[in-house]
């Protein structure tokens, strides 16, 4: 029942993936990135509201990292976004797949973790 279900959530993941591809195509993906940022700080918001950490747990003591890291994660997101637009939808699935493993290694060689 197990495998049923996961292969019925991958044909509707890759469904959805498709079709976000055809809207990325057909619209600036700068835009979708922008929307989508926008759209995931709610939850974050409600999530400090709920802890009552609002708005002290925005602060940081490491501005220009967290500007850093900022920038880093837009531009894996526009990244990502443009591979789904611009890929076959195999091509695009792979190099999703391949990330994490890319990640570990680069981790390895780069920065020197175990």
């Amino acid at each position: 029942m197990r495998g049923c279900a996961s292969s019925t959530t991958a044909t509707i993941r890759a469904r959805d993936a498709k079709r976000t591809a055809v809207t990325l195509h057909q619209g600036p993906i700068g835009q979708i990135v922008s929307f989508r940022s926008t759209f995931a700080v709610i939850p974050l918001m409600i999530f400090l509201l709920v802890r009552r950490e609002f708005p002290g747990g925005l602060a940081t003591k490491r501005p220009l990292g967290h500007l850093a890291r900022s920038a880093f994660g837009t531009a894996s997101m526009f990244l990502s976004f443009a591979t789904i637009a611009r890929l076959p939808l195999a091509d695009s699935t792979l190099v999703g797949y391949v990330t994490p493993l890319l990640t570990a290694l680069l981790g390895g060689l780069l920065l020197h973790e175990a």
